[in-house]
């Protein structure tokens, strides 16, 4: 018998549920790319049953409901993609079990509740998005254990209290957004040793002190921050309480 293994059908105009597509196809599928549709409704319960999937392509639709449980299932995901949805509640705990995770984006949905801690436990993961959601409480120090991570967006939420110094182990990274949150306190200058960094966004917040180390630091060539109240020789933007940036003169 015929067993399909990958499905890819973005940028198709496709509309309506999921429901009768995991009903009818075979739990051995690897790769479900269904990005860039008009989808609607919730991730069906039946999706948890296809644990072989190694790729989840979900994005720029218009799901509903929560991220189940059930996600901690798919053990070989390697590649998680919802963002640009309308999907509430809060990131299950389940998704720290997924170790050969390499990418999560959950960006642009309305996403509540805290950062898990779990997401330190990824010991391949290049890129975590979660920017654009209503995630609170405070940035993990786990995060700091992910030497592998290049991306890391965490902007546009309600995050608070200070950026730990943790996140300057990570060795890899190249980007590090956090502007529109409530974050306070200094920008710890551990982040400016880091060698691979390219950009900066901490704009929109209530840090104060100074971006100085991050001037010694040539590699980080983009930088937007709120200048009034950081104290910053090297931005490339600076922004205002209304997150409108604007290029420095050079």
């Amino acid at each position: 018998s015929n067993i399909l293994f990958s499905i890819s059908l973005q940028k198709n105009r496709l509309s309506g549920g999921l429901e009768e597509f995991f009903a009818q196809t075979s739990t051995s599928l690897a790769v479900l790319s269904f990005g860039n549709n008009l989808l609607e409704g919730p991730i069906p319960d039946a999706m948890g049953n296809f644990t072989s999937l190694q790729l989840i392509y979900l994005s720029s639709n218009f799901l509903t409901g929560t991220i189940q449980t059930t996600f901690g299932n798919f053990t070989d995901l390697a590649n998680l993609r919802l963002f640009g949805n309308q999907l509430n509640g809060t990131i299950p705990t389940e998704l720290g079990q997924l170790t050969s995770l390499t990418s999560i984006d959950l960006s642009n949905n309305y996403l509540t509740g805290t950062m898990q801690t779990a997401f330190g436990s990824f010991a391949d993961l290049v890129t975590l998005g979660l920017d654009g959601n209503q995630l609170n409480g405070t940035i993990p120090t786990e995060l700091g254990q992910l030497s592998t991570m290049i991306d890391l967006r965490m902007s546009e939420n309600r995050l608070q209290g200070q950026l730990p110094s943790e996140l300057g182990l990570m060795s890899a990274l190249q980007l590090l957004s956090v502007f529109s949150n409530d974050l306070t306190g200094t920008i710890p200058s551990i982040i400016a040793e880091l060698e691979n960094l390219q950009s900066l966004e901490v704009y929109s917040n209530s840090f104060q002190g100074s971006l100085s180390a991050f001037c010694i630091n040539s590699n980080v060539g983009y930088i937007a921050a709120d200048c009034s109240k950081l104290s910053c020789q090297c931005c490339a933007y600076c922004c205002d309480q209304h997150a409108v940036c604007q290029p420095t003169v050079t």
